[in-house]
């Protein structure tokens, strides 16, 4: 896992965005960002434990957490894939709506980044005690 501060410090800046900018500023753009960030954390925590950790004897109960980490890790991935190259995305006054090439519509909320982040904080430690 990258150093364990650096996946803390992008826990703090979601948060900071959702309790402090994003109130503030009300631009759902930011909510985006936090998409973002998450993605970055999601995807260091499970190549980490990818590389470093032995999957066949991590357990039932740390294996289908890290199957919530890699299945939470691509939706955050195809979403800002989706918000990189699909044909439309708008911001409306409380959350942010990005349409896949296929039109599929993915909306973006304070609520959804939180659900992101709060696996993330309640599963980075169970998945870094593999390692």
């Amino acid at each position: 896992m990258k150093s364990k501060s650096e996946i803390f410090d992008k826990i703090a800046s979601v948060k900071h965005i959702l309790e402090v900018s994003y109130p503030q500023v009300k631009d759902s753009r930011l909510l985006v960002r936090c998409m973002v960030i998450l993605s970055e954390a999601y995807s260091s925590v499970a190549s980490s434990v990818g590389a470093h950790g032995d999957l066949e004897g991590l357990g039932s109960v740390h294996f289908s957490v890290f199957e919530g980490f890699l299945a939470k890790r691509d939706s955050l991935k195809s979403m800002i894939e989706n918000y990189d190259c699909g044909p439309k995305s708008f911001s409306r006054p409380s959350d942010y709506v990005i349409c896949a090439k296929d039109y599929k519509v993915q909306v973006i909320s304070v609520s959804s980044v939180r659900e992101y982040l709060t696996f993330l904080q309640e599963n980075c430690e169970i998945l870094r005690s593999c390692e």
